[in-house]
């Protein structure tokens, strides 16, 4: 038994040195210098790792930066090294698409554009890509390791881990 504890006592305090190094103070007055307007972001418990999309007051662009743990590409930007200060990721602003939602998993981010298209990044993903559906998705939201989608037409889809049987 003590073996055991001692186990679960080393675990531990990787974890929370992880997170220590992970959780950088970010001034959200890093964003208002560059005369940017929030407009959402997406963060969670069990993720790493977080997102900020925000628009430039003057060419009313949006822009996604990202910050955290990127170890299985969590932060779409093929490098698989984590960031401890925001950097920006044009994927979207590339492809023309505009961002409704994002939502953090543990090792993985789902993305909701404005015309109803999922978009992920993270273990089964090199960089961002789409995830074909085949018609328009409403709202999106993740776990610690599944997610959920809710199709225009009040259809729910889910997939990931079922291990507790949140699917």
């Amino acid at each position: 038994v003590t073996e055991i504890v001692d186990e679960i006592i080393k675990y531990i305090g990787a974890l929370n040195a992880t997170f220590r190094a992970l959780s950088t103070p970010i001034t959200l007055d890093t964003f208002k210098y560059r005369n940017e307007k929030i407009l959402f972001m997406s963060y969670g418990i069990a993720a790493h790792h977080q997102f900020i999309v925000t628009q430039d007051a003057i060419t009313r662009k949006d822009h996604l930066y990202c910050v955290g743990r990127n170890d299985h590409n969590q932060l779409g930007d093929y490098s698989k090294r984590d960031r401890n200060q925001w950097s920006e990721n044009k994927f979207f602003q590339n492809n023309s698409v505009e961002l409704a939602q994002i939502h953090c998993a543990r090792d993985f981010t789902l993305f909701l554009s404005e015309s109803g298209k999922i978009y992920e990044s993270g273990v089964r993903a090199i960089s961002i890509r789409p995830i074909h559906i085949g018609s328009k998705i409403i709202d999106i939201c993740c776990g610690y390791e599944h997610a959920l989608a809710i199709h225009e037409y009040g259809w729910v889809m889910s997939w990931g881990d079922n291990l507790y049987g949140q699917l």
